[in-house]
């Protein structure tokens, strides 16, 4: 899409190699790719959008961004994951495996919330308890905890086993 609207399909990346990439250049490209495909003047699911979020990834941006988490981050799992699978594996060229590893040096994220099903859900207990008008967050978090650690076990070994 970008190479549509901009010609460049590098542009991104020089853009963030650079370090011109901004906030305001997402939404500025963002808002230029908008197309109002259905015609009723308003940015809906039936239109092309260049970027957005609803009401759900903003209150996970809340909680993760706030610093909080649902796991401890593991010195083995998360590196192996980004060499092995991130840059080896699924990335087009040098270009894209560079951009990871600064996507990778400046954010982050819960894992549980990148993969919610073998972490039971935890990753997303914090918008549910909103969600739901609950208080119930700690007790939520004890009754999937043993079926999350078990299931997250073996979600552990499923990367550590690709090669």
């Amino acid at each position: 899409m970008y190479e549509e609207f901009y010609r460049d399909g590098d542009g991104l990346s020089s853009e963030v190699l650079s370090g011109n990439w901004t906030w305001e250049t997402l939404r500025r490209i963002s808002s230029d790719v908008w197309s109002d495909i259905n015609n009723d003047g308003i940015a809906n699911r039936d239109d092309r959008l260049g970027y957005r979020i609803n009401g759900y990834n903003n209150l996970d941006g809340l909680f993760y961004g706030s610093g909080a988490r649902v796991t401890e981050r593991d010195e083995d799992v998360l590196p192996a994951y980004y060499e092995i699978l991130m840059k080896n594996k699924y990335a087009r060229d040098d270009v894209s495996a560079e951009m990871i590893d600064i996507i990778r040096e400046n954010c982050s994220t819960d894992i549980a919330y990148l993969y919610g099903d073998p972490f039971n859900g935890l990753g997303y207990i914090f918008r549910n308890t909103i969600q739901a008008k609950s208080d119930n967050f700690a007790s939520e978090y004890a009754k999937r905890e043993t079926a999350a650690l078990t299931s997250m076990e073996k979600f552990i070994e499923q990367f550590l086993s690709v090669e």
